[in-house]
């Protein structure tokens, strides 16, 4: 109880002031999510003439799933599966007023991967609150392996990737048209400039949804969204790719002082493979960002995020997010 009430005084410290139409943005980093549009949520607002908004955003991610295999280690089930890896994204995006109404926005993911560091601090922190390592702490330290066998031990290997690469993701390009007050349409291409073969997207996408904001007053701000995602088929396990997927997610944020401010934020998609009993295929994900925001000034922001995955094996099993935001305008 004492380690929770110290993990929630640093998120209080960490907090910071969140503008009344704008969270950081959370999504599903999995490395065979990279094949799919899944854009962040919960911009309410387009921006109006004369403003735009410079953004990077540093992620952690590492995610951990070991399913099919006996205690040692021989695949014994119709299905084995091992996701065991960790990545550093640096999210690159600009996004500024197109006329009144409207925005758009340019978005580069920077992508580093490697068997990573975290596996020890992850164990530890998952001990803390009773969540479950599913294995973790029985396997290789420092291991990227991404590996997927179908159709039993003898079955075929459609999924073997155990070398890291660094390079770019797929390219995102954006435009948002204000319907209401507090609700915007928006639309996302994802352009097939990252690697297939290193699982960092590499093919055409794009993605459909309604961000709206929910009327509170005083200090409490929140949003809903809904969309679509429609993606064109690629090279990671293209025969059970869903080349549709139903995209949402709701965020709260408190204004716990003049420039701090605490926010919570689900991220939910439909089942992104099929033709799978695995949770890490077929499940819907739910990934939920916990953390704040601080007002530097006027026109700089940061926030900090921890993610999680509530629905276990689909999403990274732990991500940290920096995010950090200059508003320019007249």
């Amino acid at each position: 109880m004492h380690r929770f009430t110290l993990c929630a005084a640093l998120f209080i410290l960490c907090a910071t002031q969140a503008a009344a139409n704008d969270f950081p943005p959370i999504t599903n980093h999995s490395a065979l999510a990279s094949s799919f549009a899944l854009p962040a949520l919960g911009e309410t607002l387009v921006l109006a003439p004369g403003h735009s908004n410079w953004q990077a955003v540093f992620g952690l991610s590492n995610e951990f799933e070991y399913l099919g295999f006996n205690a040692a280690g021989n695949c014994v089930a119709t299905e084995c599966l091992i996701f065991d890896g960790e990545s550093y994204r640096l999210n690159l995006r600009y996004r500024g007023a197109l006329a009144r109404g409207w925005d758009w926005s340019f978005e580069l993911p920077l992508l580093a991967q490697s068997g990573g560091f975290m596996d020890n601090g992850i164990e530890t922190w998952h001990g803390w609150f009773g969540l479950p390592n599913n294995g973790r702490e029985f396997q290789p330290r420092a291991r990227y392996l991404y590996s997927y066998r179908r159709g039993g031990p003898t079955g075929p290997l459609l999924l073997n990737i155990t070398e890291p690469a660094n390079g770019i993701g797929d390219l995102a390009l954006g435009l948002g048209r204000q319907l209401g007050a507090d609700t915007a349409l928006r639309v996302q291409i994802k352009l097939p400039t990252g690697d297939e073969a290193h699982l960092a997207g590499g093919n055409f996408g794009g993605a459909l949804w309604l961000d709206a904001g929910v009327p509170f007053e005083g200090e409490w701000h929140g949003y809903f969204s809904a969309g679509v995602s429609v993606n064109d088929r690629g090279e990671i396990l293209p025969e059970q790719q869903n080349r549709i997927v139903a995209l949402g997610g709701f965020g709260l944020s408190y204004q716990a002082a003049a420039a701090f401010a605490l926010h919570a934020q689900i991220y939910l998609h439909s089942p992104l493979y099929d033709e799978s009993q695995l949770r890490a295929l077929r499940h819907n994900g739910a990934v939920l960002g916990l953390g704040g925001r601080y007002r530097w000034s006027k026109r700089l922001t940061m926030d900090l995020s921890l993610l999680e995955d509530t629905n276990v094996n689909v999403s990274p099993d732990f991500g940290l997010q920096l995010n950090l935001v200059w508003r320019s305008f007249p």
